[in-house]
């Protein structure tokens, strides 16, 4: 693949140099302007011309190799590390949910800056996308996942606290958490769209103009078993109080004459239909979107509007689902909730609308267009409590008794086994001397005995916050990437994970070389001091005086920088510097 050199200088020039158009992340040495004559996966061979050599710029540092060049040393391939004025971003699928002041949104559909859920609500800005980067899409053991591209930060338990690293790093088996709850809400009233224009035919009806309890619940029932066609809409349903609920909330949303509602025999006793006669009304939830026949989702004005309404649209689409039980010598019990459907990214928005309201869902994705969504006994309760459904049959099965065996081993807490083996006393006199075994072999404990030893679990003492999974699956795949830079916390949730934001290349510990030369300070202003400090993660050493950082800090360079990158352009274009 060859890239025109005029599309390269432009993206060095607007500092998305490796952001837009490279599948890889590039390092490149500040200051040189050179030709992409080909990209490879792991590298680009770029050629330089000041001083003429043929260069490889690699995603990590490698031995370096001669490249066959005919001017000998001067050709020789060299690994180039640094990172002055170059921003690296570490990227998302497009379809990544974040919790943002403008609702809970596909990363593709927010503003360019403005408020995101972070470790609290936190200002974000510089929105960029890049078309076609190679990415690992990360599977936890019960079916979240999340799409990131290969040097994306991310979240995993070391065995003591919680660190950050490439995806490309991670590892199945490793333990990744979720963030329980709400941590942004919108700043306003999510809106509904209008139909400008009717066929002189149709007949119009009043449509809503907000999302309240009663439009989420109706958008939640169409989502799920909804039908719209050109005259209309309809539902269908085995259950006749579900119809008659639909019913009611058409009547009262659209100030409608009651339709009929028939009966059709057939297996387990038939099924219930409402049929609406209105074109107007199928326009307008077209137009609405997430109802249409073979492609539904979240609508996008319901992840616009609180959580609150939330819960009302999950109510209208969980009727769609089924209430389990099960039978012992205390009579029934509850067992769990489960919900299927055919579209995987409105199986991955749910649950993360599910985690926001503290319920925590499993999937199961193992047959093709099948993905059935189970919320287990605890998390079943809490279900009924902020959710609930309509029929009468799962509203009774609801309110039983939470059946709680094997619990313990859907919801589990990692933990440091050190700080165990040090406090065995006094751990053993809290959970007994056959759970103290089973943490000490395993490196988890259930959340009933988490709450013995909150004392104990360090940095997971807050686990009520969280929930936790193992990696279970990653895959290589191409996919767009997007993201956005968090300047305050470096970290945003993305489908419920606290992972890394698009700031550049990063090292645990950095050291600095503060050259009080002369020469260092044609260089060396409070861009280059910034961008070097910012590249630890964990601590930077600056080594030289005191009064040579401070004097860095007081320089600007880039108002007055000259890297002639017009003149070199219009020598590519023309042939000569004008």
């Amino acid at each position: 693949k060859i890239i025109d050199i005029t599309n390269k200088i432009e993206l060095i020039n607007s500092a998305n140099f490796g952001k837009k158009d490279e599948p890889i992340e590039v390092r490149i040495a500040n200051g040189e302007i050179g030709r992409v004559l080909s990209i490879e996966d792991a590298h680009l061979i770029v050629q330089f011309r000041c001083p003429e050599r043929i260069v490889r710029i690699v995603k990590h540092r490698k031995k370096a190799e001669n490249a066959g060049s005919e001017k000998g040393q001067e050709g020789a391939t060299r690994d180039y590390d640094l990172g002055f004025a170059v921003t690296v971003h570490k990227c998302i699928s497009p379809n990544t949910i974040v919790e943002t002041d403008q609702g809970l949104l596909p990363i593709h559909e927010i503003s360019p800056n403005g408020i995101i859920a972070s470790n609290i609500p936190s200002g974000y800005i510089n929105k960029i996308s890049y078309d076609n980067a190679i990415c690992k899409r990360i599977v936890t053991e019960d079916g979240h996942s999340i799409i990131v591209s290969e040097d994306h930060g991310c979240e995993y338990w070391t065995g003591s606290e919680w660190e950050l690293k490439p995806a490309e790093n991670i590892a199945c088996g490793e333990w990744v958490r979720q963030r329980i709850g709400v941590t942004v809400e919108p700043n306003c009233i999510a809106t509904l769209p209008c139909i400008d224009h009717y066929d002189t035919r149709t007949e119009i009806h009043k449509l809503p103009f907000f999302v309240t309890p009663e439009v989420a619940e109706f958008f939640g029932l169409m989502v799920a078993d909804g039908t719209i066609f050109k005259r209309g809409i309809r539902l269908v349903k085995a259950q006749k109080e579900t119809v008659d609920r639909f019913v009611d909330l058409a009547v009262e949303l659209f100030e409608i004459d009651r339709p009929e509602i028939f009966h059709t025999e057939g297996v387990d006793g038939g099924w219930w239909t409402a049929e609406i006669l209105s074109a107007c009304i199928s326009e307008w939830l077209r137009k609405v979107g997430g109802m249409n026949p073979h492609a539904k989702f979240v609508p996008i004005a319901i992840l616009k509007s609180p959580s609150s309404m939330h819960s009302h649209f999950l109510r209208g689409l969980f009727e769609d689902g089924s209430v389990h039980v099960k039978v012992d010598e205390n009579g029934e019990l509850l067992d769990h909730i489960q919900w299927i459907t055919c579209y995987g990214g409105l199986s991955e928005t749910v649950r993360v609308m599910l985690l926001r309201l503290g319920i925590v869902s499993s999937v199961n994705s193992q047959k093709k267009r099948r993905h059935s969504l189970y919320i287990y006994s605890g998390n079943a309760k809490r279900f009924s409590e902020k959710i609930g459904l309509i029929g009468t049959e799962k509203k009774r099965r609801l309110s039983l008794s939470s059946y709680t065996s094997g619990e313990s081993q859907r919801h589990r807490v990692p933990v440091c086994v050190q700080a165990f083996k040090e406090n065995k006393n006094k751990i053993i006199e809290l959970i007994g001397r056959s759970n103290y075994g089973n943490v000490i072999n395993r490196g988890y404990v259930s959340r009933k005995i988490a709450e013995k030893c909150m004392e104990i679990l360090g940095e997971n003492n807050n686990f009520k916050n969280w929930h936790y999974s193992r990696i279970k699956k990653i895959e290589n795949i191409k996919s767009p990437v997007m993201c956005v830079e968090v300047p305050e916390h470096g970290r945003f949730l993305q489908n419920g994970f606290l992972w890394s934001n698009c700031q550049g290349s990063e090292w645990p510990v950095v050291i600095v070389a503060l050259d009080d030369s002369y020469g260092a300070g044609m260089v060396a202003g409070r861009e280059w001091f910034y961008t070097a400090i910012s590249r630890a993660s964990k601590a930077c050493i600056c080594i030289g005086k005191p009064q040579t950082a401070v004097g860095m800090c007081l320089r600007a360079h880039l108002p007055r920088r000259k890297t002639f990158l017009r003149e070199w352009i219009i020598q590519d274009m023309h042939g000569e510097i004008l």
